[in-house]
């Protein structure tokens, strides 16, 4: 049996692992200790800077009497005698948020949260046309003509930008890579910022203050941008609030930005929404090569809520489906990551795992929210006869596979081995040099993009093993494996 380390008086030492982990990592918000031990001991609400509740759970400030409770007993909005702040408005002698105004119900007994509530002869909540008549915002990009004009059915987001969507409704981009200014509250954080399905329960990113405001994004890579398309809050902030226009600058090391800027030379201020609803598509008419976007609302109706998704001329989702292989079904789907997965938990197995890494939860594209730990790791990171497995649900002419690290964790696998079997004799992939040497596949170099190798020799299998051998920090893999189409055949 190993010998536990021997920790610095300043390090702090796993209660089961004995691992040391220096104090920068203590109280981060990122488990290193298999239970997490580091961050049980972390300060209390005040020394972070937030209000705590009688449950001892912390809140952020803004959220103290700003109408909404936040505490389980409601405490956060007892004794609010404070001045409002930007976002509320005075009300029966306290504060009422202000996306609570204009929309169409009286908060106030005096019912002023609902005066002054039209703009040329319409509701807030209404879209004004051009010929003076109010539409609903139900009437916006319905495939009927209301506006004399027709301008309730221009700009529509019909027409995405070329290329793909870098990831974000797909969370390929994970929370972390997304940052803001500021936040309003925690369902409001900046990861929210992802168009999510009609079906699907979504948030948006609402910031705390609405000017020198800006939404981030860092794409783990360099590729070249060729648009941006948002959309507003939803019904998730309010009856009202999107934002009207912005403007984009771009970073390759996300400390010195360039504003994107026209033909003449001048930044750009790009039209945004004109309901909280509907999406609209902003193509740069060059497109920019960076890391980093961010964009800057400069006018919003309400407040700022808004959605975005980040359009490249790159996309490894394609690696999905090719016209030579399709995915098998072990791992997420990145369109609509609640469907569920064609091969069931069972069939993924493993010579061991460590802690509540369970061999199910290596499937590409798992993990959710501020969730960590969402992959598959082995008791024993040093030992490479540790291995991953997966169980066909038929015989397949495997094409390749595709793996990733840890989700939200820096963790990831840099060179694995491959075997496979049909009946239960296991082969090792062999290089295709005709050697005999079994093949080392390079993994990954960060912890959430995606790592292909393709099979120069395809081969029919039942099932398939990864062996990790190298790793980065501790073995982490969430895989998929790619087949033929169509070209399965009978086990005997």
């Amino acid at each position: 049996m190993a010998e536990r380390p021997l920790c610095t008086n300043v390090e702090f030492q796993c209660e089961h692992s004995g691992r040391c982990v220096p104090p920068s990592a203590v109280c981060d918000g990122v488990p290193d200790c298999e239970n997490a031990s580091e961050e049980l001991i972390c300060q209390s609400c005040a020394e972070k800077g937030l209000w705590q509740c009688d449950s001892g759970e912390c809140i952020n400030n803004a959220s103290v009497c700003d109408g909404d409770k936040d505490c389980s007993s409601g405490e956060d909005e007892e004794n609010c005698n404070a001045p409002c702040n930007d976002l509320q408005m005075e009300c029966d002698g306290g504060c009422l948020p202000k996306y609570r105004a204009c929309d169409g119900l009286e908060d106030c007994s005096n019912g002023e949260d609902e005066i002054n509530c039209t703009a040329g002869g319409c509701s807030a909540k209404q879209f004004h046309c051009v010929d003076g008549s109010c539409l609903l915002e139900s009437q916006l990009c319905d495939n009927l003509t209301d506006c004399s004009g027709g301008e309730d059915e221009d700009d529509c987001g019909d027409v995405p930008p070329p290329g793909f969507p870098l990831g974000l409704a797909s969370r390929y981009i994970p929370d972390v890579y997304v940052t803001a200014s500021s936040e309003y509250k925690l369902e409001f954080a900046p990861s929210q910022a992802r168009h999510t399905p009609p079906t699907l329960p979504g948030y948006c990113w609402v910031p705390s203050f609405v000017v020198g405001q800006w939404l981030q994004v860092y794409f783990g890579k360099t590729t070249d941008v060729t648009g941006v398309v948002i959309s507003g809050g939803g019904s998730n902030w309010d009856l009202g609030s999107w934002v009207t226009s912005f403007t984009l600058a771009f970073s390759m090391d996300g400390a010195s930005w360039s504003p994107y800027e026209g033909s003449s030379n001048n930044v750009q201020v790009f039209q945004g929404n004109r309901d909280r609803y509907n999406k609209v598509s902003r193509p740069l008419p060059t497109p920019v090569t960076s890391r980093y976007i961010r964009l800057h609302p400069t006018d919003y109706e309400g407040w700022v809520a808004m959605v975005m998704e980040v359009y490249v001329t790159d996309d490894e989702n394609t690696w999905m489906t090719q016209d030579e292989y399709v995915t098998m079904g072990a791992g997420l789907d990145p369109d609509d990551p609640a469907a569920v997965p064609k091969i069931p938990d069972l069939h993924m197995t493993a010579s061991s795992r460590g802690a509540e890494f369970f061999p199910w939860q290596a499937r590409l594209n798992n993990g959710k929210g501020q969730q960590h730990g969402a992959y598959w790791s082995p008791a024993l990171d040093h030992d490479t006869n540790q291995w991953l497995q997966v169980k066909h649900d038929k015989v397949y002419e495997v094409a390749g596979v595709i793996t990733q690290g840890a989700y939200n964790q820096d963790y990831w696998v840099t060179s694995y081995k491959l075997a496979f079997s049909v009946v239960g004799e296991w082969t090792m992939y062999t290089n295709s040099t005709g050697d005999g040497e079994e093949m080392v596949f390079q993994g990954n170099s960060n912890s959430y993009r995606y790592a292909r190798n393709l099979l120069d020799n395809p081969t029919f299998a039942l099932y398939t093993r990864f062996y990790p051998l190298t790793f980065h920090h501790r073995v982490a893999l969430r895989v998929e494996i790619l087949v033929k189409y169509d070209l399965s055949v009978k086990t005997c």
